[in-house]
Order: structure tokens, then sequence, then C-alpha cells
């Protein structure tokens, strides 16, 4: 079985690097208590992370979209194309391959890779995921439905 979990981060290229807090990893239902843990998640079941790296140039990339939708501005509907996007306000290629580098080396699979360096798709199993992200998965009934997540 499948489970998709997003997970925002930039992870360490190695692993004497300190690893940063994630933010957006625990589900809102197990962060309030109200899902019970049911036990741990199975060490060779297959799970799919979105690992999103942070853009560069945050601040410029608001006040931008604020000019492309304001009908005085001269940038008023004048998009940027996915490679100028990237070059702006996107990771670097350096910071980018180096999370390849990270996940292939801890055995998990790339299965997409984003134009704009902000996402990467990969796969692996459990334990391989526990490993590389220094958590533990849990496994925990749903509050409101009759299944587990």
């Amino acid at each position: 079985m499948k489970r998709i979990a997003p997970l925002a981060a930039l992870l360490a290229a190695t692993g004497a690097q300190a690893m940063p807090t994630l933010t957006t990893h625990v589900p809102p239902a197990v962060a309030k208590h109200a899902a019970r843990l049911v036990g741990a998640a199975a060490p060779g079941e297959t799970m799919e992370l979105a690992i999103s790296l942070p853009l560069r140039d945050e601040a410029g990339l608001r006040a931008l979209i604020a000019l492309l939708y304001d009908k005085a501005s001269p940038q008023y509907r004048h998009y940027l194309s996915v490679a100028d996007f990237t070059a702006r306000f996107g990771p670097s290629a350096a910071d980018y391959d180096a999370l390849v580098a990270y996940a292939t080396a801890q055995h998990l699979r790339v299965h997409a890779r984003a134009a704009n360096r902000h996402v990467l798709d990969v796969d692996g199993s459990v334990s391989d995921i526990e490993r590389a992200l220094h958590v533990r998965i849990g496994l925990y009934r749903h509050p409101g439905e009759a299944r587990d997540f």
C-alpha cells in the first residue's frame, strides 16, 4: 500500500550537517492529539514523499506577485517563464543536486523532478525514510473515519 505525505524541508547534503526542524510533517489530527496511535508503520511499506526546498527571495516574489495583479503596474499580467522564475526564485542547481544525491544515498527512488527545482518526488520504504529524515512514522486511527493512516 502506498501512502503520500507532503514534506517541506531542506535536507542536509551530508549526514554530518545538522538536520533542520521539519515543519509540516505532522498531520493536524496527530498534532492536536485527535488521532490515536495504533502502532508503528510497517518498515517495508512504500511511502511517497514530495520534498520541497525553500524558494530564494520570498519577499521579492511576494512583491512581484503584487505587481503582476496590480492593474496600475507596468508588470501587470507579465508572468515569468519557468526558466525566469527558477533563475530568480528557485533553489540553486547545486542545492537541488545535493538533495537528489542525499535522497539517492538514503535508498530513496527519485521519480519526478520539478523544472523550477522547488520539489523533488521520491519514494522509499518506511525504514529508509525514517533513517533518512531522522523520524519515526506511526500508524494512527483517523478520528472521524473508519481508517488508519
